[in-house]
């Protein structure tokens, strides 16, 4: 009977080591759960779908108008914004912080003007010599470098552009 008990004994070890390593070896193998993040059940902030607002439902309460400082009220009664003109015509006498009305404004020649002050034929003359001629300071670079330079087409000095 001892031989019985002790061969009994034997497996019952045998299966208890075997459950242990395969308890062990699912616990290692296993894939962990997936983080949960807080708050994932709440609506989201920001709609996928646009949605349209009724304004007039909105109870805003609006500040009243600032009223603009002694120095700016007193330069905007000296002249208005608008004035009608005798022909009926409206001119805006707005005053902006990059205009000094004190000064008169210059107004610089455009390209339009510059361009007819120039011989057209000196213009081709110059396009065709030059590639990198612009008709619009009658200038080109030269290949040597340094500033571009003043196109002089021949017999230019004569009309006297």
């Amino acid at each position: 009977m001892k031989p019985i008990l002790l061969l009994l004994g034997s497996l019952v070890l045998l299966v208890l080591v075997f459950l242990s390593g395969v308890i062990i070896t699912a616990n290692v193998i296993a894939v962990p759960e997936p983080h949960k993040f807080a708050n994932m059940d709440t609506p989201d902030l920001w709609t996928s779908k646009p949605k349209a607002v009724d304004t007039a439902g909105q109870d805003y309460q609006r500040p009243p108008a600032a009223t603009p400082p002694a120095s700016v009220a007193a330069d905007t009664r000296e002249t208005p914004a608008v004035q009608q003109t005798a022909t009926g015509v409206a001119v805006d006498n707005t005053v902006t912080g990059s205009i000094n009305p004190q000064q008169p404004a210059t107004v610089p020649q455009s390209q339009d003007e510059r361009k007819a002050m120039l011989d057209p034929a000196q213009a081709d003359w110059c396009s065709a010599r030059y590639k990198s001629y612009r008709a619009e300071d009658n200038s080109y670079q030269p290949f040597s470098g340094g500033s571009r330079r003043q196109c002089r087409a021949p017999g230019a000095a004569a009309t006297g552009t």
